[in-house]
């Protein structure tokens, strides 16, 4: 995809340890967490929190309970040494119905695209290794 497209978004469906292999195809892993969904033990348990380069809170427009999410992802984040090779995922609120938080969403993968630079062609030749 990547030879044919400038872009290629990837899904996965649930939060589990064959979603964490999407990491192993992609150049930058979006997170997206439901707030009120009671999932953050999941994020841990699962090792979702150890892949994303950005992560986003939807439905920003539920007040505190998207506000609370952000912080528990904030939380697992911090957990898992997230940052180490000198990126910092942010967590980001967004709300599609408003339209809130979606040029964040653009300008920080934007910056995970830039802060890879020189390195981007390296990670990609090991993932095509990988994916042999």
């Amino acid at each position: 995809m990547r030879a044919v497209f400038d872009v290629v978004l990837v899904e996965t469906v649930g939060v589990g340890q064959s979603e964490t292999e999407v990491a192993d195809l992609v150049d930058t892993v979006l997170f997206a967490v439901q707030p009120g969904s009671g999932d953050s033990l999941q994020f841990i348990k699962a090792g979702i929190v150890e892949i994303p380069d950005v992560a986003i809170v939807t439905k920003a427009d539920m007040g505190g309970i998207a506000e609370r999410a952000k912080r528990d992802l904030e939380g697992a984040l911090g957990l898992t040494g997230a940052g180490m090779g000198g990126w910092e995922p942010p967590v980001l609120l967004v709300s599609a119905s408003s339209g809130q938080g979606i040029e964040a969403i653009l300008e920080a993968t934007s910056r995970h695209h830039a802060f890879l630079g020189d390195g981007l062609p390296a990670r990609r030749q090991a993932q095509a290794q990988l994916w042999l």
